[in-house]
């Protein structure tokens, strides 16, 4: 009996354990690949900060603005869909990368490459 309630005690202290490490081994994995200008969706903003520093620029961009979306180009297909238009999404550009990454809750859902700020609507356009 003494021994179950010691095995009760200790279990819970080794899956906490276990699952700081999980989340350092991701947190390590995501600092590499950052570093590496290797981008997957669902990376986090604090990540980005931690790797790269404070973007060059920052926009907050409207799902519902004309043109702005999500689209993919692989040989002969090539698609868009629109994002959520009642939600605001983060835009960061990071000069020296030369990238436009697109947040949505602190993670990465969407980037483009170029040296000028993308995805950002014209102060002109009508909203």
């Amino acid at each position: 009996m003494k021994l179950r309630f010691y095995y009760f005690l200790i279990f819970p202290a080794f899956s906490g354990c276990f699952l700081s490490i999980s989340h350092d081994v991701r947190v390590h994995r995501e600092k590499v690949d950052i570093r590496n200008n290797v981008l997957i969706t669902r990376q986090h903003q604090s990540t980005f900060r931690k790797v790269w520093g404070l973007p060059d620029r920052t926009y907050s961009q409207s799902g519902s603005d004309p043109g702005f979306g999500a689209q993919w180009n692989g040989g002969d297909q090539h698609g868009r869909f629109p994002l959520r238009p009642s939600h605001t999404y983060d835009l960061w550009f990071y000069s020296k990368q030369q990238v436009t990454l697109v947040f949505d809750d602190e993670l990465l859902i969407a980037w483009a490459w170029g040296v000028e700020p993308q995805f950002v609507a014209p102060k002109n356009a009508a909203h």
